[in-house]
């Protein structure tokens, strides 16, 4: 029995193995054509992908090219730009220098030697102005006593000062107008009104229509003091005496008194100062013979 059963079995199992490979091939086959689709469709993708990165990349690449290539134009542009100005630069320094070169002036004689004493006269100046101050010392000194006393003296009334000022004109002063009518004390005048014209510190006193002058000779410079005297205050407030300054009224009046000679003193030194530049000093000899030295400055300074 158990013989025939194993031969059944075993021709059952002869009949189907044709149709169980049939089925296994068809299985086979579309896993096959399964894979081959994904494998293009990924080959595609991946395909598509690449080309696309490669686009983005070569766009890229161009545009920093692009950019790199303007960058490095413009630079070189702006190089040559500075060199072109360096250059032009250089030349106008190059032009400027030879021109200074060729146009340079030979050193003045007039202004070297003047450099030398331009200290002296200054520190001179200044002394010989504060001397004109009242009671100032040894730069206030005048030939006229009559002048003297009005410039130095302790200041006298109103009353007194004018008189002051008619005795200083009256002796050397007078005008050809006052000679004609007679005026007493009045005598011929080579400064005419020297005390009462402004160009005595300016110019330099003397008759009418002379040439200006630059340096002024002691009766000029006196002349010019005299003007300085009435033009600024003829009659200012009085000294008054030992006694009345002991008092509470004196004390207020002198501080008054300051109070007007400071307000002065501005007018005063602007004159004091124009006058004293007029005067020779110490070394202005010596500076007049080193000028002299060379023909063009002498011959200036003897038109001057």
């Amino acid at each position: 029995m158990k013989r025939k059963l194993f031969a059944l079995s075993a021709a059952a199992a002869a009949m189907a193995s044709p149709s169980a490979y049939a089925v296994c091939d068809s299985c086979v086959v579309g896993a096959v054509q399964v894979a081959s689709t994904m494998i293009t469709t990924t080959i595609t993708t991946s395909t598509s992908s690449l080309a696309g990165t490669l686009t983005n990349a070569i766009n890229l690449l161009s545009t920093n090219v692009a950019n790199v290539g303007s960058k490095i134009s413009d630079a070189v542009v702006q190089s040559a730009n500075q060199q072109r100005e360096i250059q032009i630069e250089t030349q106008r320094r190059a032009e400027k220098e030879r021109v200074e070169r060729e146009t340079e002036l030979p050193i003045d004689p007039c202004s070297n030697s003047s450099g030398n004493y331009a200290s002296q006269a200054t520190v001179a100046t200044g002394g010989k102005s504060s001397g004109y101050r009242r009671g100032g010392g040894g730069g206030s000194s005048v030939s006229s006593p009559v002048l003297s006393k009005a410039l130095n003296d302790p200041i006298p009334s109103p009353e007194v000062a004018r008189r002051q000022s008619h005795a200083i004109h009256t002796a050397k002063y007078c005008n050809a107008v006052e000679m004609r009518l007679g005026y007493p004390g009045c005598s011929g005048s080579s400064m005419p009104d020297a005390d009462a014209n402004v160009e005595s510190i300016l110019t330099g006193a003397g008759m009418t229509g002379k040439d200006p002058e630059l340096t002024f000779s002691t009766e000029q410079e006196e002349a010019a003091r005299a003007y300085a005297r009435l033009s600024l205050d003829p009659h200012p407030p009085q000294n008054i005496t030992k006694a009345e300054a002991a008092t509470e009224q004196g004390k207020s009046y002198i501080a008054l008194q300051k109070m007007y000679q400071a307000n002065m003193s501005a007018a005063e030194k602007i004159q004091f100062d124009l006058i004293a530049s007029r005067m020779p000093f110490p070394g202005s000899n010596r500076l007049i013979q080193e000028i002299k030295k060379a023909d063009h400055a002498a011959k200036y300074f003897d038109l001057t």
